[in-house]
């Protein structure tokens, strides 16, 4: 056939395509934890709960604290005693594959709500990868609790 047989957009209908996936934009959301109690500069480990792969936009502490989130436990385990003085382009950590997220030292009540600018995408990259991201929170105020909120979105579920 010629292109001249059918006028534009008048030919014969094609087979028809794939179905593509559904779903449409995920929401906004926050995820919180609240320590145990911490003395002055006592760590607390664990998981919480955001999304196997996500996206950063604000961290919210009741009180003053260092918050750090780890693609993997052992990464979080690895980096426990590295002081917040020591970046981690630096030796002995400048060059490796760390793992850290993020690494926030929240002390002033004006830095407690800290906006991510830019936001700060992270991912759980454990053999069987799950929304549980490693944390270390460090109390840095008086004995008590700390709750850590983290407001992103997930790019994966």
């Amino acid at each position: 056939m010629s292109s001249s047989q059918y006028p534009t957009g008048t030919g014969p209908t094609g087979a028809t395509g794939a179905t593509g996936a559904t779903g449409g934009l995920t929401s906004r959301t926050t995820a919180s934890v609240t320590t145990g109690t911490l003395a002055n500069n006592a760590t607390e480990t664990d998981t919480i709960s955001l999304a196997p792969t996500f996206c950063a936009m604000k961290v919210v502490v009741g009180s003053a604290a260092r918050v750090r989130l780890y693609s993997t436990a052992a990464a979080r385990d690895a980096d426990l005693a590295r002081p917040f003085t020591s970046s981690l382009l630096d030796p002995p950590y400048g060059g490796t594959q760390n793992g850290c997220i993020l690494d926030l030292f929240l002390l002033d009540s004006s830095d407690w709500t800290w906006v991510l600018t830019p936001e700060v995408q992270g991912s759980n990259v454990e053999s069987s990868p799950s929304a549980d991201i490693a944390y270390s929170i460090t109390n840095l105020g008086i004995s008590g609790t700390v709750t850590v909120t983290i407001s992103y979105f997930p790019l994966e579920v």
